[in-house]
Formats: C-alpha cells, structure tokens, sequence
C-alpha cells in the first residue's frame, strides 16, 4: 500500500562568496509501507519510490533500523564505518 507523496527539499548554499550558489532539490516520493524486512523478517519495511515510477529507490525498516537504497531492483544495505 502506498501512501501520499511527500515532497523532500535540500538546498546547499556557498557562503562568504560575492556570487552565491544555491541548489535546490525537489522530489515527490511514495512510500509503500509494510513490505517484509530481509533482516528482521517482519512485515514492518517502508520502500520509497519516485512519484510516477515504479522502480523502488530506497527502505528503511521501522522493527530493525535496516536502511538502504536498491541497485537493479536489489537492496543494499548502508552500513555506518
């Protein structure tokens, strides 16, 4: 089940420079919710997705704090250093 689409902003902005620079992103995202956890097994997994396509972007798990991003339709898990 996918919920409503939100809209994410992230700008970055150069200081201390005659000429600022500033960019701008704006994505609206879905968010499928309750897909199963490689991790922990339960069904408590939130895929996210562009707005208007169906190839997922990335998951976060709500049970086990599993986080990652897909690469040709497959998980990967990120992993703090």
């Amino acid at each position: 089940m996918r919920t409503q689409s939100s809209k994410l902003q992230n700008q970055r902005t150069k200081s201390g420079s005659p000429n600022e620079t500033q960019i701008s992103l704006i994505r609206c995202m879905e968010k499928e919710i309750g897909a199963k956890c490689p991790s922990c097994g339960l069904l408590n997994l939130n895929v996210y997705f562009e707005r208007g396509n169906d190839s997922p972007l990335g998951a976060k798990c709500d049970s086990c704090g599993l986080t990652g991003f897909f690469m040709k339709e497959e998980l990967v898990p990120l992993t703090s250093v």
